[in-house]
């Protein structure tokens, strides 16, 4: 038997699925390459954009060799080469910030009101019903119970601020076994990518 651990993934599984399944396909990528080519300011020919690699690789590194040439050893704060010819690169220092930004920018945020996220996100749902894309596994003529919609939110939120399940439960007071199976169930990539690519999507066109 040939082949390793990575040559192996699970259909449904969000973990353990294969990683190709992230990419666009080639009909898919055919329509979006002149506008991605476009916005990143790369040539759509793979040649071209090889080249243009090379000319802004060789003018950084001409550009380092200058700022190298014009440090002394004892630039503190200066990349530079050491005494034993090594390579310096000090932290960057923090920008100070004017008092006036500061100002101007506390003030725009002092006039919004403060709108908690599961708040946000269910106003989106009434908008746009993206929650009815996260079906369960076995189909969607599953019953949905009335706090399914609660459940799936605190699974996203947990997921997206990094915060857990664990501490989510302890957080929300939904049971831990209750979100773990929400999220083994409901909450998977097939789900996630419908919700983002149907409702979600056209609510921000």
């Amino acid at each position: 038997m040939t082949g390793c651990a990575r040559d192996v993934f699970v259909p449904g599984s969000r973990r353990y699925a294969d990683p190709a399944t992230y990419l666009y396909s080639p009909e898919q990528w055919a329509p979006r390459r002149a506008d991605f080519c476009k916005l990143v300011g790369k040539p759509a020919d793979a040649a071209e954009a090889i080249e243009q690699g090379k000319e802004e690789l060789h003018a950084a590194l001409t550009q380092l060799d200058q700022t190298l040439a014009k440090a002394l050893p004892d630039d503190t704060g200066a990349v530079r080469l050491d005494d034993d010819d090594k390579l310096v690169i000090p932290p960057l220092s923090a920008e100070d910030v004017p008092g006036e930004a500061k100002e101007l920018r506390a003030e725009p945020a002092g006039m919004l009101p403060f709108a908690p996220i599961a708040s946000l996100l269910i106003e989106l749902d009434v908008r746009t019903h993206f929650l009815d894309c996260f079906t369960h596994a076995g189909g969607r003529n599953q019953a949905r119970s009335a706090d399914l919609k609660r459940n799936i939110l605190s699974v996203l939120i947990a997921n997206a601020t990094n915060l857990g399940l664990s501490r989510m439960s302890e957080a929300c007071g939904i049971g831990y076994d209750v979100l773990r199976w929400t999220q083994e169930w409901y909450v998977r990539e097939e789900t996630l990518r419908e919700a983002h690519a149907g409702p979600l999507l056209s609510a921000l066109e």
